[in-house]
């Protein structure tokens, strides 16, 4: 019994911080990353260290951006966002 508590109050924590994350934070980070996305592709690089760089901070937040649009909720939030992006151009 108190072996199975154990093992649930970390989870029951994870969940909360994730919560907060998709509630709180989840807009800011979807602007920063496709922010990021954008200067990253204009940024003009020397050398084959700078591209690899270039290559991997690309790739992170791609990958960032795949799993937002995996998740119901947050992918109802990259789609606002778009949106509003557009609004903007």
């Amino acid at each position: 019994m108190v072996f199975s508590k154990i093992l649930q109050e970390p989870a029951i924590e994870a969940k909360e911080n994730v919560d907060i994350f998709k509630n709180e934070f989840i807009s800011d980070a979807i602007n920063l990353s496709l922010k990021f996305l954008s200067i990253n592709q204009k940024r003009q690089v020397t050398n084959k260290e700078e591209e690899q760089e270039k290559t991997v901070l690309s790739l992170a937040i791609i990958n960032f951006l795949k799993h937002v649009s995996r998740d119901k909720v947050l992918c109802k939030k990259l789609f606002e966002i778009g949106l509003e992006q557009d609004a903007l151009s």
